[in-house]
């Protein structure tokens, strides 16, 4: 069912909910729906397995009416719709398809932690736990600036990415 009043929304799931919850609503006239998947191969004892999982853990998009996205909540497994300020986020048509253009193209697509080169974070573990800095770097290790205003100085280090928590 094509709507010029159709709009993409973000649902989230409980978690590992995110096939059953697409194949319901693809199953239904009212709603389109598309989750991002990518290839893995994941080891299980001594055998190797190609599986596909979820690019977005718990989120998927679906294109409705703003009538008919109320029906979704009787589908087992729809948490809620992502929203901001109390009111349901959309998602541009040209976004989707950027997702399905990479999901597509053949090459590795992995989730990334989303912080990007100047967010403040600090540091959950190792010798450095608890330092606050700034994000400069991400290559093979992220570089976190620390600025000490007092001395008008700064000093960066190395440090793992996952050992990284954003302020």
């Amino acid at each position: 069912m094509e709507c010029s009043h159709q709009k993409w929304y973000v649902i989230y799931t409980r978690p590992r909910y995110e096939k059953k919850v697409a194949t319901e609503i693809c199953s239904t006239n009212y709603h389109q729906c598309y989750l991002p998947t990518r290839k893995l191969v994941k080891k299980w004892g001594e055998r190797l397995k190609s599986v596909e999982e979820p690019l977005f853990p718990n989120y998927l998009f679906v294109k409705t009416t703003p009538k008919d996205r109320m029906r979704l909540f009787d589908i087992p497994g729809v948490a809620r719709f992502v929203s901001f300020e109390g009111k349901a986020v959309t998602i541009e048509e040209k976004e989707i398809e950027k997702i399905r253009l990479l999901e597509t193209c053949g090459k590795e697509i992995r989730p990334e932690p989303y912080s990007s080169i100047g967010s403040p974070v600090i540091i959950k573990r190792g010798a450095f736990a608890g330092l606050q800095g700034v994000l400069c770097g991400k290559l093979n290790k992220a570089r976190l600036i620390v600025r000490m205003a007092l001395l008008q100085q700064a000093i960066s280090i190395h440090v793992k990415e996952e050992d990284l928590m954003m302020v």
